[in-house]
């Protein structure tokens, strides 16, 4: 039998460098979720958060295999063929753009500010999961408006859209109760409360929501703690059972504390001229991530 080797694979977020010291800190919480634990650096240095593994497995070469790798090292660059010249029986893989016909018309409305300031500059994320458990994923599509828009434009909105299973979608945001204007940037989905119907975080810019899946096609809102924080802009979360008891706990990485009232706003001058550019993160200042544990108890018996 032959062996197998493990490949890991990592993904790494550079986050701003801590300009004030953070101790972890431990939050009790008497709701859905007990505890937040959150995390930083002590020294002034560059946190380095690997974010995503990523496994994979392949064969072990056979000897007859590592020796025509071997060989093949040896041949001139000319003479070995190009993907191009290589027949595939499926034909070159081709994308075409479906979004119309498909039903989703979706625009993210995130303009850059003449100030540039850096939440308007890194986007919007968006994600699938299974809304209604027919095997055929949702799309949300995370939105975000400008600091002074205070409107309710419907374009301006987070958007949700349910697969029909025929290759197109149906925008259901507002029957689904998540109109919401408010500045999102990452989203994760995970069934924390165990009910069989996949819940969504959604991480951004002051405001950090949990959203439960109700199972008739709308969403309520759950309070979780530190939900909302002045100036913070939260990049990232992800779901994971980090105490083994049966039930998903929430990590929320926080990218830099952006004002409000003092919003960092940098420049640069060649010459003599002074324009507006985006703050390198060792410029801005840090905040701790957080790990909200959850206090979610299973019957006896499940």
């Amino acid at each position: 039998m032959a062996g197998r080797r493990l490949f890991l694979v990592f993904y790494v977020v550079v986050r701003p460098m801590t300009r004030k010291s953070a101790r972890p800190q431990q939050i009790r919480f008497n709701g859905s979720f007990e505890s937040v634990i959150v995390f930083s650096c002590d020294k002034r240095t560059w946190v380095v958060v690997a974010s995503m593994l990523c496994f994979g497995c392949t064969k072990l070469d056979s000897p007859d295999s590592q020796q025509q790798n071997a060989s093949l090292l040896k041949t001139p660059a000319a003479n070995i063929a190009s993907p191009s010249s290589v027949e595939s029986p499926v034909g070159p893989l081709r994308f075409l753009e479906v979004s119309k016909t498909a039903g989703v018309r979706f625009r993210n409305h995130s303009p850059l500010t003449k100030q540039r300031h850096v939440h308007r500059v890194l986007g919007s994320g968006i994600g699938w999961f299974d809304l209604d458990c027919d095997d055929w994923p949702e799309l949300y599509c995370c939105q975000g408006t400008s600091i002074a828009d205070s409107s309710l434009n419907e374009s301006h909105s987070n958007a949700l859209f349910h697969n029909l299973s025929s290759g197109t979608f149906s925008d259901i945001t507002r029957n689904a109760g998540l109109f919401d204007t408010s500045y999102s940037m990452g989203i994760a989905s995970a069934d924390y409360d165990n009910d069989g119907f996949a819940d969504l975080c959604l991480t951004g810019y002051q405001v950090n929501t949990l959203l439960h899946n109700n199972g008739d096609g709308t969403f309520s809102r759950v309070e979780i703690p530190q939900g909302t924080s002045p100036g913070r802009l939260s990049a990232s979360c992800s779901w994971g059972d980090i105490d083994a008891d049966g039930n998903l706990d929430l990590y929320i990485t926080n990218y830099a504390k952006l004002g409000p009232e003092k919003y960092p706003i940098c420049t640069h001058t060649a010459g003599d001229k002074t324009v507006y550019i985006a703050c390198h993160p060792n410029q801005l200042e840090s905040m701790p991530d957080m790990f909200v544990c959850s206090a979610i108890r299973r019957p006896t018996g499940a």
